[in-house]
C-alpha cells in the first residue's frame, strides 16, 4: 500500500461497478479500474481473499488505459450486457460473455481531454434499443478551460462506423489542477452538464446538419463563500501559490523548479506536521500554498499533486 500511494498507482480512482445476474451464468460478476490502466472482472462470490503468495484471484484482466474515471452498463441489441469503460481517452465498449468473461467490441474515437486519465460517462436507450454512450471531456489548457460534452453509438461503432454522433463545448472547469469529474445527466430527453456556475441543457435539434443544440445555459448566482471554505481562484490573504516539479528532497527541506523555470528553497515542516502534503518525490508536480520568509524561502502549509502537463498550470502567483 505504502509502495501504491507513493507511485500514486492505487486503484481507489476507478471504482467498482456491479452488474446485474447474467444470462446462463452463476457468477455474480464486477469490473473494478484505477490509475495504472487495467479493469479487472471479479466474481463476487469468490474473491478469493488477499495473500502474498499468489495472483490476484481474478476472471480476467482488461487494457483500459489509465483510470480516474468510472465504469457503465447497460444491455445491448441483442439482450447481452455491456460494460463501458473510459480509461485514457477512449471509449471501449465490452461486451459480457455467458463464461464470465468480457470481450471487446467497439473503441471510440480520441476525446479531447485532459488533466488526468479517463472520463465519467452514462448510457441512454429505448429499452435495448438505441443505445448512446454520454461522455463529459475535461480541460486540456487553463484558457478557457472549456468541457466537452460526446455522444457515441456503440451499435454503429461496432459495425465499423467510427465517428462521433455529437460533440460541443458544454461549459468551463477553472480549477484544472482538479479533475472536471462530471457525469452526464440523461432525462426526459434531455442532456444536463454542470460545470463551474453553469448548468447546460442539450435536447432535440430542428437542424438537420446539429442533431443536438444548447437549449439553455443557466448561471449560477454568485453567493458569498462559506466560512473556513477556500475558494480556489483566489490566493490566501498575504500568501503565495507555486506550482512545478520537485527536483531535490532532503528531510522537510526541498528545491521546486516552477514553471517558469526558477528554483524555489521550500520549508514543507508545517504541511507535513499538520498532514496537508503528499509524500515529497523527485520528480513529482505539485502545487503548493504559502509564505516567504525573511530569508526568502517559501514556507509551505499545503502541498498537493498537481497535473503533469503544464498546460494547465496556471501562472505562479
Amino acid at each position: 500500500m505504502k509502495y501504491l500511494d507513493q507511485t500514486d498507482s492505487d486503484t481507489g480512482s476507478g471504482g467498482v461497478l456491479l452488474l446485474p445476474a447474467q444470462p446462463n451464468s452463476t457468477a455474480n460478476l464486477a469490473v473494478a479500474a484505477g490509475k495504472v490502466g487495467q479493469m479487472y472482472l471479479l466474481d463476487r462470490n469468490s474473491m478469493g481473499g488477499y495473500s502474498n503468495n499468489r495472483k490476484n484471484k481474478v476472471l480476467g484482466t482488461f487494457s483500459i488505459g489509465s483510470c480516474w474515471c468510472g465504469e457503465s452498463y447497460f444491455q445491448g441489441w441483442d439482450t447481452l450486457g455491456r460494460v463501458v469503460t473510459s480509461g485514457g481517452s477512449n471509449i471501449i465498449v465490452w461486451k459480457v460473455q455467458t463464461s464470465s468473461t468480457l470481450t471487446q467490441e467497439s473503441v471510440s474515437p480520441q476525446l479531447n481531454s485532459g488533466q488526468d486519465g479517463g472520463f465519467l460517462t452514462s448510457v441512454s436507450s429505448n429499452g435495448t434499443q438505441n443505445p448512446i454512450i454520454w461522455a463529459v471531456g475535461r480541460p486540456v489548457d487553463i484558457s478557457p478551460a472549456n468541457v466537452t460534452l460526446y455522444a457515441f453509438d456503440p451499435l454503429a461503432a461496432a459495425q465499423g462506423s467510427l465517428s462521433w454522433l455529437f460533440a460541443a463545448v458544454a461549459g468551463t472547469w477553472p480549477n484544472t489542477m482538479g479533475n472536471a469529474n462530471i457525469v452526464p445527466v440523461v432525462a426526459g430527453g434531455h442532456v444536463y452538464v454542470a460545470s463551474y456556475q453553469q448548468l447546460a441543457i442539450f435536447g432535440l435539434g430542428a437542424g438537420i446538419a446539429a442533431p443536438l443544440s444548447a437549449q439553455t445555459t443557466e448561471q449560477a448566482s454568485a453567493e458569498p463563500a462559506q466560512a473556513g471554505v477556500r475558494d480556489f481562484t483566489q490566493l490566501p490573504p498575504h500568501g503565495h501559490e507555486l506550482f512545478g516539479t520537485i527536483t531535490t528532497v532532503k528531510g522537510d527541506m526541498l528545491t521546486l523548479a516552477t514553471r517558469t523555470g526558477a528554483l524555489v528553497n521550500v520549508d514543507a515542516t508545517e504541511a507535513v506536521q499538520t498532514y496537508q502534503s503528499i509524500v515529497l518525490l523527485v520528480d513529482e508536480p505539485v502545487r503548493m500554498l504559502g509564505s516567504y520568509n525573511a530569508t526568502n524561502v517559501f514556507q509551505a502549509t499545503v502541498i498537493t499533486r498537481a497535473k503533469a502537463s503544464s498546460r494547465l498550470w496556471p501562472p505562479d502567483r
